[in-house]
Order: structure tokens, then C-alpha cells, then sequence
């Protein structure tokens, strides 16, 4: 009874981020933020990068980051939205999710047999990646039948995404693979003396990856409907939330499973980005109070944290004495 209810009042506390920040942003706009249509705007919108942070967090928590996600979505997006012309929804959902899979594989196999640092990786993948999103079609948009979009509108967009939900947290809390990665990440040094070899374990990492982000892919070309090159590093936005909701989640976790921290976590930051835009701030200007507002959550949640691990010090020295 005593677990339940810690549990509950952990919840509670996680839930405390997102409410916060949403009755700031009722203040700070004047009540343009916060109406019904901006809510579910913010909740479609955030479930693309809840997908790539569920994806993408295997990679995080090994110490492997993923700059590419976002540019493998977009080369996907449009090999499948040209599939979809020909085979509708089945050839979307099945481009998406083959060349999401075929990217991250090629992404993990040249990050694990050529030993170059994840991020450099990554970020040489991306750049591959959105150079073959103008070389393909000549760059044009592709658009999407109306009828092969479903997948990105409500209710089925929420659905798609609670259904990954529960196989994220089934390979993560109760497969063998599951157990690896939050092995390499208690240390990648006890995971080796329990006959764990951390470098095919964040391979794998690459590769499950490949199945979530094609999600997302499905997710992405279902809800804009079109699909174009990119280039410039563009789809770096695209990775780049999801990571700073990562940020959050991890540091939640303590509090929540990891699960519904990736959630609680996107939305947040999503919360973050359509509230400053509610204000009329510029984009540059978004960026950096974005960017403070992450740390200042930090700061919060590592002193809560070690305030947390004083308590129990001290609960084990009183149950000594």
C-alpha cells in the first residue's frame, strides 16, 4: 500500500511539469494560449516527437546519440509517400517503416564497425541522408492521397501512439534487450563483466530505433501530407526536441518509468515552443528562453533528486542505529 502510494504521489509530481508550464503560458499570453483547438494542436504535434524520443532513447541512455533520425523520417517520408501513390495507405506505412529500418541499420553499422564517435556519425548520416532527399524525385514534394492519411489525424494518431507506447515499454522494462541497455547505462564496465558486449548491444540499439522512428515516420508524412527534400541540416529540429524531451525523461525517471517521462517530457517542451510562439517572439528568441527553460527544469530536477537521496540516507542511518 505504502509502494502504491509513493508511486501515485510520483506521478502527481511528474504531472506538475506540463501543468505548470501550461497555466504560465495562460498567463503570459493573455489567453491566447490554452483554448481548446491549441491544446489539441499541442498534443497531435507532440506525438511525432514522442515517437523519435521513444526511438531514440535506447541510443541515449548506451551513451550513443542519433542526429539522423530526423533525416532518415524525411528520406522515408518520401520514398513511402511515393509508394502510397501506387499501393495507398499499405505502400505509406510499409515505406516508411523498410526504409526507416534500412537507414538506422546502415547508420549503426557504419557507427559500429568504423568506430567513429556517435555523433559525428550521425551527423555525416544526416547529411547523407538529406542530400538523397534531393537527389530523389529531383527534391520535389510528394504529396499524399487524402484517403492514405488517416494515420494522422485524431483519434488514430493518439492510438498509434498508445500502441507504441506499450511496445516501448515492453521491450524496455521486460525483454532481454530491455535489460541490456539499462545495464550499459547503470556503466558500460559492470555490463561488461556480466558478459554484456556494449557495442553489439548499441548496434541493436540503432536497429530497434529503425522501427520507431518509422513510426514516426508514418506519423509525420500522415499528419503534413506532403513530403520534400531537405537539406542545410534542417531535420537537425526534428532530432533536437525529441533529445531535450529525452533529457527530461531521463531525469525523471527516478519518479516515473521512462515510458511516461518520454511522454511528459515532449509535451513540455512542446508546451514550451506553442506558448513562446502564442507571445509573438521571434524564432531566435524562442530558441534561447527554450533552451533556459530545459536547464532551469534541470537545475529543479537534480537538487529535488539529491534532496531525495539525503532523505534516504538518512532513513538507512536511523534503521542502522
Amino acid at each position: 500500500m505504502k509502494a502504491i502510494n509513493k508511486s501515485l504521489l510520483n506521478a502527481l509530481k511528474v504531472l506538475l511539469l506540463p501543468v505548470a508550464l501550461f497555466l504560465l503560458f495562460v498567463i503570459l499570453s493573455g489567453g491566447k494560449f490554452g483554448t481548446p483547438i491549441s491544446i489539441k494542436v499541442v498534443l497531435i504535434q507532440a506525438v511525432i516527437p514522442i515517437l523519435i524520443g521513444w526511438g531514440i532513447s535506447f541510443n541515449l541512455i548506451v551513451g550513443a546519440w542519433d542526429f539522423s533520425a530526423g533525416a532518415t523520417i524525411a528520406l522515408a517520408a518520401m520514398i513511402a509517400a511515393d509508394l502510397s501513390g501506387s499501393f495507398g495507405l499499405p505502400g505509406l506505412i510499409l515505406g516508411c517503416l523498410v526504409m526507416s529500418f534500412l537507414l538506422e541499420t546502415i547508420t549503426g553499422l557504419v557507427f559500429t564497425f568504423l568506430r567513429i564517435p556517435s555523433i559525428i556519425t550521425t551527423i555525416g548520416m544526416m547529411l547523407i541522408y538529406e542530400a538523397a532527399t534531393t537527389i530523389y524525385k529531383s527534391g520535389g514534394p510528394i504529396s499524399v492521397k487524402s484517403g492514405a492519411t488517416v494515420l494522422g489525424q485524431p483519434p488514430y494518431i493518439f492510438i498509434l501512439c498508445i500502441v507504441i507506447g506499450i511496445i516501448y515499454y515492453v521491450v524496455y522494462n521486460h525483454t532481454v534487450f530491455g535489460g541490456n541497455i539499462r545495464a550499459i547505462g547503470n556503466g558500460s564496465l559492470i555490463a561488461k563483466n556480466v558478459g554484456i558486449n556494449p557495442r553489439k548491444v548499441k548496434l541493436q540499439a540503432f536497429l530497434v530505433a529503425g522501427f520507431f522512428v518509422g513510426v514516426a515516420a508514418i506519423a509525420y508524412l500522415s499528419y503534413g501530407g506532403t513530403a520534400a527534400a531537405k537539406y542545410n541540416m534542417a531535420t537537425m529540429s526534428m532530432t533536437f526536441q525529441p533529445i531535450m524531451g529525452m533529457i527530461i525523461a531521463l531525469s525523471l525517471q527516478k519518479y516515473i518509468n521512462i515510458t511516461l517521462g518520454v511522454v511528459i517530457g515532449e509535451i513540455s517542451i512542446k508546451i514550451i515552443n506553442a506558448g513562446l510562439v502564442s507571445m509573438g517572439l521571434s524564432s531566435s528568441l524562442q530558441q534561447i528562453i527554450t533552451g533556459f527553460a530545459l536547464l532551469c527544469v534541470l537545475l529543479a530536477t537534480s537538487i529535488n533528486l539529491k534532496l531525495s537521496e539525503k532523505s534516504e540516507k538518512a532513513a538507512r542511518l536511523q534503521g542502522l542505529d
